[in-house]
């Protein structure tokens, strides 16, 4: 069961806020059959999805690049491939115009330099320590909006 939480704020209009994006990641897999993609043999590797900017408009980064995810598949033979554990990567919210168009420059506030794959060990992919939930498809959103989100 999947379940999101998120905290409404009135945010400056030159920042564009992802919301919902666990959500819209877990309809854009599910719509585009991404099920299939190939898994790595150490379990561990996460691709990235950017987001289709004419589908998710307002899914942008602060300078216009689209936001994304990465996502690892559950493993295959583990049965748990209808479970999900999704992450948000952290970076505190820019406040003022300077400061976010500073963070417009980096990986915070820009997908441009993102690389196609990335290694899931925040969320604990294919290691013994996690013996719950190693198995199943992992999100990892990435963040690059500057708003700010709880849950």
């Amino acid at each position: 069961r999947l379940v999101l939480a998120a905290t409404a704020m009135a945010l400056p209009p030159w920042i564009r806020p992802l919301p919902w994006l666990a959500a819209l990641s877990l309809w854009y897999l599910t719509a585009a059959g991404a099920a299939d993609a190939a898994v790595d043999e150490s379990g561990q590797l996460g691709r990235l999805v950017k987001l289709a900017v004419q589908d998710f408009d307002g899914a942008r980064c602060l300078d216009g690049s689209p936001g994304g995810f990465y996502w690892r598949p559950a493993l295959a033979d583990s049965g748990n491939s209808s479970k999900w554990v999704f992450s948000l990567e952290g970076g505190g919210e820019c406040v003022d115009q300077s400061s976010c168009e500073a963070r417009s420059k980096g990986d915070l506030g820009s997908s441009n330099a993102w690389p196609e794959q990335m290694t899931m060990l925040q969320l604990q992919a294919g290691l013994p320590w996690n013996p719950e939930m190693h198995s199943w498809n992992m999100v990892f959103i990435k963040y690059c909006s500057g708003d700010l989100h709880l849950g």
